[in-house]
């Protein structure tokens, strides 16, 4: 299913009516899509989500209001401790990711924001684990960061924080601190590392 993720709120676009008790449009003119898009970044903390049921394809519009940013970012474990690379930025704990550069693929963008954020070598990947968007206000204009995630490992354990890109510290956290780290982070985080661990479960 595709869904964006806005500070606080989830913006969903189903394929059928939830029954959760999210908050849903049925058939929104593009007016009424914007300006519910344009609340959820002024506030709020909210699931929502834009239903069609004349065919008109709802994800289309959205998608022409922002600026799309592709990025990748990694789930890195170490071997064999079995401890998760987590940093803290902006105060929370996050996962190392960034923007992709030109004629980069997926996974080589993944493998270098992660060794430049937190400077750990020795990197491999073992898999991708999902895709995370969330929209931001980039220079003023609407964007959303689609996050293409892939679990990780090393043997190494040598870290060092990119300071210049916010990050406080760089730490290895066993199950019972990614277990604390799950409720002191970002949404889209949070549910990326639920599917990681569901996955690749923790010792």
């Amino acid at each position: 299913m595709y869904k964006v993720y806005f500070n606080r709120n989830l913006v969903l676009f189903p394929a059928q009516a939830p029954t959760d008790g999210t908050r849903t449009w049925v058939d929104p003119d593009p007016q009424t899509l914007r300006k519910v898009v344009a609340d959820c970044f002024d506030k709020g903390k909210a699931k929502i989500a834009f239903l069609s049921t004349t065919g008109e394809d709802l994800q289309k519009i959205f998608d022409s209001f922002f600026r799309h940013i592709p990025a990748g970012g990694g789930i890195v474990r170490h071997e064999p401790s079995g401890r998760i690379l987590m940093i803290r930025r902006q105060g929370r704990w996050d996962l190392p990711k960034g923007w992709r550069e030109a004629g980069e693929t997926d996974r080589e963008n993944a493998l270098r924001e992660v060794r430049e954020e937190t400077g750990t070598e020795g990197l491999s990947i073992v898999a991708p684990v999902g895709i995370t968007r969330h929209a931001y206000l980039l220079e003023g204009q609407w964007a959303i960061k689609h996050t293409a995630w892939f679990a990780m490992q090393t043997r190494q354990n040598t870290t060092c924080p990119q300071r210049e890109e916010g990050i406080e510290r760089v730490e290895w956290l066993d199950r019972h601190g990614v277990e604390q780290a799950l409720n002191d982070t970002f949404p889209n985080i949070r549910e990326i590392l639920e599917t990681y661990l569901a996955l690749y479960p923790l010792p």
